[in-house]
């Protein structure tokens, strides 16, 4: 149940945004703060629910979340008040890039360790040492 208003939530909020981007100036619902804080802000949450939402596809998600970003930014040019600024598209990408970053799956993905704490280049050697021993073992 948790997984599934997670996702929903994730979605809502893509429309939300979408409609924040593109919609008439006047309409645009707008914070107390500086727009950059929103723009940060709104994909920083957008890349966290889809982290949670969808931990197995990373990559995915990675594509949505960037995806969206920019190209919200760039349908902007095509509506009559609205403006695209590189500035902003930066300020979205970094948001969204700091929430996808701090994912426990992107983490574990970069990871030089597996979750036991043996070193990942050491797979398939006996007890972590290098297949090649003879280098520092003096033989």
């Amino acid at each position: 149940m948790r997984q599934k208003f997670i996702t929903i939530a994730s979605w809502a909020l893509l429309a939300f945004i979408t409609y924040a981007t593109l919609s008439p100036i006047q309409a645009r619902p707008t914070l107390l703060t500086l727009s950059s804080v929103e723009h940060f802000a709104a994909f920083a949450a957008l890349g966290g629910l889809f982290c949670l939402a969808y931990p197995k596809h990373i990559i995915s998600v990675y594509a949505l979340v960037f995806g969206s970003a920019a190209l919200l930014e760039i349908a902007q040019l095509f509506t009559p008040d609205r403006h695209a600024h590189f500035a902003d598209a930066m300020q979205k990408l970094a948001g969204a890039r700091s929430a996808l970053s701090s994912s426990p799956r992107y983490v574990g993905l970069f990871s030089p360790f597996d979750k036991d704490g043996t070193n990942k280049a050491a797979r398939g050697t006996k007890r972590g040492y290098a297949a090649h021993q003879g280098f520092c073992s003096g033989s």
